[in-house]
Parts: structure tokens; sequence; C-alpha cells
């Protein structure tokens, strides 16, 4: 799996959207240590050691989410020009959809977003975990 230049720009929007900043905690949001994921390998690391199928499924995952706020909104907009509120109108839409294949490509994007926050020796910390 090979992500594309507009791919992996899509994709930190819509990771920084699933852990987004809360006020007032001590934890960080995915935006704050997105900088320490990318240089840590992450995006490498998973375009190397995904399954195809997989590799598939964040591809698609990540152009459905983009352009979702076309028929999930009825907005004619895409996901990055969204604020704060409208992304996580979406999201929410999306993961209660009735439709399995929308529920199941956000649960992907949710899945990588983790992946992606707990590569972070900084979100591992706040946690009480190992650095």
């Amino acid at each position: 799996m090979r992500l594309l230049a507009f791919e992996r720009r899509w994709l930190e929007v819509l990771l920084g959207a699933m852990i987004p900043t809360v006020p007032g905690s001590t934890k960080p949001s995915l935006s704050q240590v997105w900088p320490e994921v990318v240089s840590g390998g992450f995006i490498g690391e998973l375009e190397r050691s995904a399954p195809p199928l997989f590799g598939l499924g964040v591809h698609v995952s990540i152009c459905f989410l983009w352009w979702s706020p076309l028929f999930l909104l009825s907005r004619w907009t895409h996901f990055g020009a969204l604020d704060d509120h409208a992304r996580d109108t979406l999201l929410a839409r999306a993961m209660g959809h009735p439709s399995y294949v929308v529920r199941q490509l956000t649960i992907v994007m949710k899945l990588l977003s983790c992946f992606a926050y707990f590569r972070s020796a900084k979100t591992r910390e706040a946690f009480g975990g190992r650095a």
C-alpha cells in the first residue's frame, strides 16, 4: 500500500478530528503529537506492513470520509472545510449510519487514529504508560 501525497494530507486532517483537542485536558490531541508520529515512521510502517485488503480499506476510508459531507450532511464541501462541530456531527452520523459499509469505513479511520495516537511517547506518558 502506498499513500499518495493528497491522501497523506487528508489522513492528517481526518485522524486529527478523531482525537481532537479537549479544553482543560492534560491529554494531548492527535494534532499536537502528529509531528512526532510522522517523524517516528508511522506512515511508512503503515504503508509497508498493512495487508493488501486493509490497505485498500484505508484508501477507500480516506476518500469516503473526505467527501462524505456531500451525502451525510447534504453540504457541497469536503471534510477539511468543516468546522469542529460539523466534523463531530458528521462522524457521529457516519458511526450511526444504517449502512454497515459506512460504519466500517469510519471504524477503519478510528482504528488508525488510535494506532497513531499511542505511537507518541507524549501520549503514552500522559496516560501513565512508558515512553
